[in-house]
């Protein structure tokens, strides 16, 4: 249903839903309508706000047959509100099992990615001092290079 076929905020057929969700969420018509003290007649009531709301599938009529008819409030209805619906829970489910694990297999040396050559006077820039406070401090790394092992 469109927003714009919804009762207004604010609106009697609103006022309605939120005062027939305050009592309990099904109720007797003429007892919703003396709670909302309702000053119109009966026929001013079901047109304005019954028909409104079961227009808009907010509310549900129940016993419509009978000489008292009772009206619920639906899971649109409470939705609308801003009421959580409650659903049944379904049974646990069986846990899962572990996830899939493949075989061992020795390292492949093949695919291994070649080892690139630094080029001449790459790493020239380690041979420049940095500033620790006012002490000159020399240049500090964690790669361990081929010429490196001896420093």
């Amino acid at each position: 249903m469109a927003n714009h076929e919804m009762p207004r905020r604010g609106g009697a057929a609103h006022a309605a839903l939120i005062t027939l969700h305050g009592i309990g969420g099904c109720v007797y018509v003429h007892a919703w309508k003396r709670v909302i003290s309702w000053k119109g007649t009966h026929t001013q009531f079901a047109a304005n706000v019954i028909e409104s709301l079961l227009r808009a599938q907010l509310i549900e009529l129940l016993n419509s047959h009978t000489a008292l008819p009772q009206v619920k409030v639906t899971g649109v209805g409470l939705a609308r509100l801003g009421v959580g619906v409650v659903r049944e829970v379904e049974a646990p489910r069986a846990p899962v099992g572990a996830p899939y694990v493949g075989p061992d297999r020795a390292l492949n040396v093949k695919k291994l990615r070649p080892e690139h050559l630094a080029r001449p006077g790459s790493f020239d820039y380690r041979n420049i001092p940095s500033r620790m406070g006012a002490e000159r401090v020399p240049f500090k790394t964690g790669l361990v290079l081929d010429g490196d092992a001896a420093r």
